[in-house]
């Protein structure tokens, strides 16, 4: 099985030469101070390779200088491989200890000549090992080392793995466990829990409380005052910041005021200068308007006046013409009445007529001219009855004519009648009509004029001026607003630009002293090193080898001096120097004259020192000016940088300000052109409704004279129609008495025509007869006269009917054939007329509406005067009234705008009642904002106390506002102290991670002694663990377990939000004030260790007496049992460890170095030593005297020779064990 099977000293630790096997327990026995530590210390070497870990106590010499004091002072391991062995070569090399690994089992003549003199020089030690035999390249770490015997190195050539004991990356707790067990002598929970603790790590895990101290001791205030920024109050109000709100609000409303109220004074500067020169040109305008208004009036007058005489010489024209056409309509009807058509065809038919009764006339005579006796005959017959029957239609159409022209005289009475009323009538019309005719012109033309003034409302703005002002202004405040957004991100882009120079130089400034500080702190450290390496020099001057050859060697210098080393061998203790004959050194004389030499002597050294002192101090001062120039330079830096910063704030807070008011001017502009429009709109709609007003009445003044015409055109056809009916009517009564009278009159001729017709018809039969009897054509004779007889009735209606159709002609030649001619005359004038009309109507509307713009002007220009006046007025009273300071007094700025003096005048009075108000209420605001923060606290607010300090204490909050500094505060701090919760979460789960790994360790303690115990007094060893009653611990593991429990909510922590998160907020400053509290109660305690998470306890089972659970072995029995527990609980630590490390490699042996191991009792040493060797775990004890040795394989007796050397002589080898 694998073991370290001996280890072998050459000249090291004043061990001239010993080989000492370990492949068994080992004892050894000797003196105190004989050299027993020396080689356990070297054996635990092999295992640990932590020369700081030896037991070498504070003031001994060092490792190297002990073991290793000479240049052919070597250690030889030799490792027993399953097959093979190999050594570990150890020398000291450059002053530190290095490593060769041989693959071959130890050889004395390696290293040792045939004169027993242990050779120098390493290239003669390889030549005798020969070149057949595998030797490695130093190994220079211990670490290296370490990994290469625990099979730890991860080496791709695989050129360390045969020089493995075991195999594992876990190996740590194996060298730590044997060193703690060498290192210590006591046996409680505490020395348990610290070897198990510090066989798991290289230094023992640990919470530093001092860190946290300092974090967390300002937590409570830092916490208050920054939560106050977050805390709300019952009604969901942040008050703090609504207070803060108001102090910034306060400041930008008074910056805003100052910006306003100078804006306002440079457009008053301007009001009132072009009030002052404007106001006699708008005077001179009012003359100039009041003789346009006259001027105009005349001018309407005379176009009235010529337009009337010009209406009134044409309506003369078309009642002429009227005339004529009413003459031409009544003889139309006249005609019409008696068919007048229907007479001038019968005058047409005329000569016709009459050559056709000269026809019928001579064919009559031609039938009768044979029959002359018989015709003339009854022609004379005829003749006396058609005489007859003329005398009888004579009397009656005389009678008849007579009652004709009665009826015609009355009829022509009643037409003249007719006629006269209808005249009347038609007079009066006329009349009435002309007269209307011209009220309608006029009508019409003042309802023409008050229409167009009403479309001319379209374009009617009586307050133009002012809303162009208005629209103006807005069109400039948004120029402006881009213009200042840009000037704007100028100004934040310098202030940014010299923010970051100034960050820039604050880290160059603090770059630069670091750096020079580093270079300094350098230096320091390297003078502090050479002022402790001359103070260790000189410390080592008693007993040194300069001291010896000082007081034995005269003149050493020149020979010794040139070759020796002055820090390891001049100042060196413990070389034991002699004299020796001649000059040889080492038997070696060389040439010294070429090595030049030269070793101080102490009081040089003291001389180095007191300078080395002085630059110590030197170096320190100059740190301490460079801390203090720092600081200088950086308030210099961060006054200057302040000043530039604090200006270019105040700009881009000015540009904000003004930035901000702008849409509020716009606002206001907009509200002042809106109330404007709607003033407008009122003016306008007054005057709409005054001409509405005026062109209702004169619409309704129209439309009644169109109603009265029409009324009137009723009546005349009413008072025509009754006249004409009235005549009707009496026509209609004359036309039935004549109708009776004919008809009576048609009866009696129609009686006499039948008496007549039968006598005719009596004497034509007779005459037929007679002329029949004479062979006469009576039919043709009868036709004959028959159509003469027609012939002659119709000419005879002609010529009665004679003198109507000549008056006709004549009326139609002369009247009918011109009516056209009169009707066209009368449309042209009526024509003409009209076009007068619309020319006088047409000028009137452009003169009226001249005068009706220029009346609008002139009641403008005069209320224009009025508010001029008044606003000077007002204005001369604000300059009275001292209430403006000299800057505005003395600033004759003047800005172009359209506002009128009264107006800016109250704007700013008003501006300076708000500013004196806002101030107050900015102090009011500070004071109270104030009250929540002390005169010390985390933000360095100020009381301020002048009035500048207040602006300049508003600035500065609300460049903390507008940054969300608090916000940087918020994360800083929430960080910070969540940063602070991470680590004790972190940490503490570290140490109970550690704790959960003692707790497996400690089980499987508990498990090797009941599976491996010995027959004994000790019946059982128990040891558990406890939750510790440490009252920090337990909080931070509250902690830990909050921080677990709120692990996604604590990614994200925000102590001061008032999110779902509240209540973990809230544990997380409960946690951190106990915290605070609980580190206040123990001001002295400066860490928390691994130990502290649990509690170690013991129970001992001696024969029949248990201990109980304690935590402390204490006279379990006697000396010697106490012992053997301590020895039987270590032995089973260092199994746990072992066994866990062997799980790949396969197992192997260790050895447990172990002291007072003589006060066990024999059968108690070897129950221990079969305890230890059951776990392939091999004892090396050590005693003044040798107890027991039987029952060890190997016994060696240590002592001194009179050289002081110490020689190892084995006593004792039982091959049996």
């Amino acid at each position: 099985m694998k073991h370290l099977n001996k280890i072998v000293f050459l000249n090291s630790a004043n061990i001239p030469y010993a080989e000492v096997k370990l492949d068994g327990n080992v004892h050894f026995s000797g003196t105190q101070g004989v050299g027993k530590s020396t080689i356990l210390r070297a054996l635990l070497f092999f295992y640990n390779a932590d020369k700081m870990h030896l037991g070498i106590q504070p003031g001994q010499r060092s490792f190297e200088e002990f073991y290793f004091p000479y240049s052919n002072s070597y250690i030889v391991y030799e490792v027993r491989m399953d097959r093979s062995a190999y050594s570990i070569f150890l020398c000291r090399n450059r002053g530190k200890v290095v490593y060769r690994f041989i693959d071959a089992p130890y050889q004395r003549e390696w290293f040792v000549d045939e004169d027993g003199r242990v050779e120098t020089d390493w290239i003669r030690i390889r030549e005798k090992i020969g070149t057949k035999v595998d030797i490695s390249t130093r190994v220079e770490t211990y670490e290296l080392y370490r990994n290469i015997i625990f099979g730890n190195t991860h080496d791709r050539t695989h050129r360390y793995d045969k020089y493995a004991l075991v195999e594992s990356n876990k190996y740590q707790n194996i060298p730590r466990s044997i060193q703690n067990v060498f290192l210590n002598s006591k046996l409680d929970a505490d020395f348990v829990k610290n070897t198990i603790i510090q066989s798991m790590t290289e230094e023992e895990d640990s919470i530093l409380l001092s860190a946290y101290r300092n974090q967390v001791a300002d937590f409570e205030r830092e916490f208050d005052e920054i939560d106050c920024w977050f805390r709300k109050n019952n009604t969901g109000e942040v008050v703090v910041r609504t207070k803060a709100f108001k102090v910034v609000d306060a400041y930008k409303a008074l910056l805003a005021l100052d910006y306003a109220m100078m804006h306002t004074w440079h457009q008053l500067n301007y009001a009132v200068n072009h009030t002052r020169e404007h106001m006699p040109i708008v005077e001179d305008e009012i003359l100039s308007l009041k003789n346009k208004l006259q001027n105009i009036q005349e001018k309407l007058e005379h176009q009235r006046e010529a337009y009337e005489k010009e209406q009134s010489a044409f309506n003369q024209k078309i009642g002429e013409c009227k005339l004529r056409l009413a003459d031409i309509r009544k003889k139309k009807k006249q005609y019409e009445a008696i068919n007048i058509r229907a007479l001038l065809l019968q005058a047409q038919e005329e000569p016709a007529l009459k050559t056709e009764k000269v026809q019928r006339k001579q064919q009559l005579d031609l039938l009768e001219k044979r029959y002359g006796d018989v015709t003339e005959k009854f022609r004379a017959i005829y003749e006396a009855l058609d005489n007859e029957w003329k005398s009888f239609e004579l009397v009656q159409n005389e009678s008849l004519q007579r009652e004709r022209d009665a009826v015609q005289s009355q009829r022509d009475a009643l037409a003249k009648v007719r006629d006269d009323g209808k005249q009347s009538i038609e007079e009066s019309y006329n009349e009435w009509m002309e007269s209307s005719d011209e009220r309608m012109m006029v009508l019409q033309v003042a309802c023409n004029q008050a229409d167009k003034r009403m479309a001319e409302l379209q374009h009617y703005h009586p307050l133009k001026l002012k809303t162009d002002a208005y629209e103006e202004t807005i069109a400039q405040l948004k120029t402006s607003q881009l213009e200042l957004q840009n000037e704007l991100t100028l100004a934040h882009a310098n202030l940014k630009m010299k923010q970051k120079e100034a960050e820039t130089c604050y880290k160059d400034l603090t770059a630069d002293y670091e750096q020079r500080e580093t270079e300094c702190g350098e230096k320091l450290q390297t003078v502090q090193a050479e002022i402790a390496q001359t103070q260790e020099l000189l410390s080592r001057w008693d007993g040194s080898l300069y001291k010896w050859l000082t007081e034995n060697k005269p003149g050493w210098e020149q020979n010794i001096g040139r070759v020796v080393d002055e820090t390891q061998v001049l100042y060196a203790q413990g070389l034991e120097p002699t004299v020796a004959e001649g000059d040889s050194f080492y038997g070696i004389h060389l040439n010294l004259e070429a090595i030049t030499t030269h070793h101080r002597s102490p009081d040089e050294y003291r001389a180095l020192l007191v300078e080395q002192q002085q630059a110590e101090a030197e170096l320190k001062a100059q740190l301490a000016a460079l801390r203090a120039q720092l600081e200088t330079d950086l308030t210099a830096a961060r006054r200057s940088y302040g000043e530039k910063l604090r200006e270019l704030q105040q700009a881009e807070s000015n540009l904000s300000v003004q930035i901000a008011q702008i849409p509020l001017k716009i606002k206001d502009a907009e509200t002042r052109l809106r109330m404007t429009l709607d003033e407008e709109q009122s003016l306008v709609q007054k005057e709409r409704i005054k001409r509405q007003a005026a062109y209702n009445e004169a619409r309704l003044a129209l439309d009644n004279e169109t109603s009265d015409r029409q009324r009137k055109k009723d009546k005349r056809r009413k008072d025509v129609k009754a006249a004409d009916k009235q005549y009707n009517t009496a026509i209609g009564e004359l036309q039935v008495r004549f109708d009776s009278y004919k008809s009576n009159q048609k009866a009696s001729k129609q009686q006499k025509e039948h008496e007549m017709a039968d006598r005719r018809q009596a004497l034509e039969r007779q005459e037929r007869e007679e002329l029949k009897g004479k062979g006469a054509d009576t039919d043709a004779i009868a036709l004959c006269r028959k159509s003469l007889a027609h012939v002659e009735h119709l000419l005879e209606e002609i010529a009665r009917q004679h003198d109507m159709v000549v008056a006709y002609r004549k009326d139609e030649e002369e009247l009918f054939s011109h009516e056209e001619a009169f009707r066209e005359e009368k449309r042209r004038l009526e024509m003409r007329i009209f076009s007068a009309r619309q020319t006088y109507e047409d000028k009137c509307n452009v003169d009226q509406k001249k005068k009706n713009e220029t009346d609008e002007a002139l009641v403008q220009k005069r209320k224009e005067i009025e508010d001029m006046e008044d606003g000077l007025k007002r204005y001369e009273e604000l300059l009275a009234e001292h209430t403006l300071s000299d800057t505005f007094l003395q600033d004759d700025k003047a800005e172009r705008n359209a506002a009128p003096c009264d107006e800016l005048v109250s704007e700013m009075r008003g501006a300076i009642n708000k500013k004196r108000l806002k101030f107050d209420e900015l102090k009011h605001a500070t004071n109270s904002f104030n009250t929540h923060f002390s005169p010390q606290n985390t933000f360095h607010f100020i009381q301020p106390q002048e009035d500048g300090e207040y602006l300049d204490f508003a600035l500065n909050l609300q460049d903390f506002m507008a940054n969300d500094k608090i916000e940087e505060y918020r994360k800083r701090v929430s960080d910070h102290y969540n940063d602070i919760l991470r680590s004790i979460s972190r940490e503490v789960g570290m140490l109970m991670n550690h704790s959960a790994e003692i707790k497996g360790v400690i089980n499987e303690v508990n498990r090797d002694f009941q599976e491996r115990n010995f027959a004994g007094v000790i019946r059982s060893i128990e040891l558990r663990v406890e939750e510790s009653s440490d009252r920090l611990m337990h909080l931070l593991r509250s902690i830990r377990d909050f921080t677990e429990d709120n692990s996604l909510s604590m990614g994200e922590m925000n102590l001061f939000s008032g999110d779902d998160r509240e209540e973990v907020n809230k544990r997380v400053v409960d946690y951190l004030k106990r915290f605070m509290k609980q580190l206040q109660k123990e001001p002295s305690r400066t860490e928390l260790t691994l130990s502290d998470t649990f509690r170690l306890q013991f129970r001992i089972q001696e024969n029949d007496n248990s201990t109980g659970w304690v935590e402390r072995i204490n006279n379990v029995g006697s000396d010697g049992t106490d012992i053997l527990v301590k020895a039987m609980v270590n032995i089973m630590l260092i199994n746990v460890f072992k066994k866990k490390a062997s799980r790949k490699g396969g197992d192997f042996i260790i050895h447990c170095m172990m002291d007072e191991i003589g006060k066990l009792h024999p059968s108690n040493v070897s129950g221990i030593l079969q305890f230890a060797n059951v776990r392939n775990i091999y004892l090396v004890n050590s005693s003044p005297m040798g107890y027991n040795a039987d029952i060890y394989k190997y016994n060696y007796l240590l002592t001194k020779d009179r050289r002081a050397q110490t020689r190892v002589k084995l006593l004792i080898s039982n091959n049996a064990l």
